[in-house]
């Protein structure tokens, strides 16, 4: 992946120009911004695609723990009315004396019982502090959970599932959450690809983003972008599993994944799919290999670490030097690489990969391996399988 792959920097340079960050206003990204096809992608499955790692239930899951507290205080939950008013009911507070408590108007606290569709975390905070101590564990508690920013609202699940795991590891590799805390994006060669994690989202939230074609510096071909513009999304992402927003900087697998072997085996692929990289041709190559490129090479140790859990054995993790394709600057990554055909093959059938174009190239290799009497398992891959 030449475009991003080789440097985290240029990632960033090149994904500020779809994203509309804090130093930006929109004249000056439409400048930067060369959008060459616009494709609003409005049905969860567009005609003619097919997403076979995502076509199946999720087989696996995690509770979440009451993630509400953590949220930016403009992130609204809505259908909390009812909730409010039983529990003011039961405060015996009258409504002024709960407003001036909680630093409100009379009027507006009213509204967030009575009128309004849905209430801010920085005035249920406010609530669960002078009114009611155990207001987010019973908001928590509703069957399901709907946000909104504005107008758009974001279904959040309370479990952490295979499919989440793989969108967060995708996320991690060629995605970004844009540092005004406004969108999600995410980058790749291949529209299929795009296309995929697009219906991925309207499965897990609810809500789909547009896509855009758009030129780099370090590439002739133009590429398609995504763009999932919610604030309540980003929100859950940065604060729930602990990714940063903007620049990616001390990378790592977030705790909730990392503790459950079944989430990892998930989360993996999303890596690979975005950072990971096999040969385009394997008939023709000298040598079969998968390899990760990464700039933090804590992060490499992590995914290193956690092949291990699956006997998956790699070479020692690998620094390159090179120049910058934008610059006269030189930068490193690390590369984490599998080059024992044994390796190859367990790799293949534990992990996998979910990308359209990487499932070609992957039962192509093992299909070469098994011609040379390489065989681990003679069931199917699960490259191919709900994740």
């Amino acid at each position: 992946m030449k475009r991003l792959k080789n440097l985290e920097a240029a990632r960033i340079k090149n994904i500020v120009k779809l994203t509309f960050n804090e130093s930006d206003n929109k004249t000056k990204t439409a400048k930067k911004r060369k959008v060459m096809e616009y494709c609003p992608i409005t049905e969860s499955n567009p005609a003619g695609v097919q997403y076979p790692a995502f076509a199946i239930a999720n087989s696996f899951s995690k509770p979440l723990p009451n993630y509400l507290p953590l949220f930016d205080d403009n992130v609204m939950v809505c259908g909390v009315a009812g909730l409010l008013r039983e529990s003011h009911s039961q405060s015996g507070l009258s409504y002024g004396e709960a407003a001036e408590q909680i630093g409100v108007s009379t009027s507006y606290y009213k509204r967030n019982l009575m009128e309004k569709p849905h209430s801010s975390l920085q005035f249920l905070k406010g609530f669960q502090k002078h009114v009611d101590p155990n207001i987010l564990d019973k908001i928590y508690g509703k069957s399901e959970l709907l946000f909104t920013a504005k107008h758009k609202k974001v279904r959040l699940p309370k479990h952490l599932t295979t499919e989440l795991s793989y969108f967060l590891g995708y996320l991690q590799g060629d995605g970004c959450l844009t540092a005004d805390k406004k969108q999600i994006c995410f980058s790749d060669e291949y529209i299929e690809q795009i296309k995929q994690i697009n219906f991925l989202s309207k499965k897990l939230f609810g809500i789909e983003g547009h896509v855009l074609w758009c030129a780099s510096k370090i590439s002739t071909v133009s590429h398609p972008v995504l763009e999932i513009k919610s604030l309540v999304l980003n929100s859950f992402v940065h604060n729930v599993f602990g990714i940063n927003r903007g620049e990616k900087k001390n990378l790592m697998i977030p705790e909730l994944i990392k503790s459950e072997k079944e989430l990892l085996r998930a989360y993996l692929p999303g890596l690979f799919d975005s950072d990971g990289t096999l040969p385009k041709n394997p008939e023709k190559a000298k040598q079969l290999f998968i390899d990760v490129t990464l700039k933090d090479k804590g992060f490499i140790q992590e995914i290193k670490d956690s092949l291990v859990l699956f006997e998956i054995e790699t070479l020692k993790i690998f620094e390159r030097f090179a120049k910058s394709p934008s610059s006269d600057s030189v930068y490193s990554t690390n590369e984490l690489r599998i080059r024992q055909k044994r390796m190859l093959l367990k790799f293949l059938y534990e992990i996998g990969f979910k990308h359209p174009n990487k499932v070609i190239r992957a039962e192509k290799m093992v299909s070469l391996l098994k011609r040379t009497g390489w065989d681990l398992n003679p069931g199917p891959l699960p490259i191919s399988s709900s994740l």
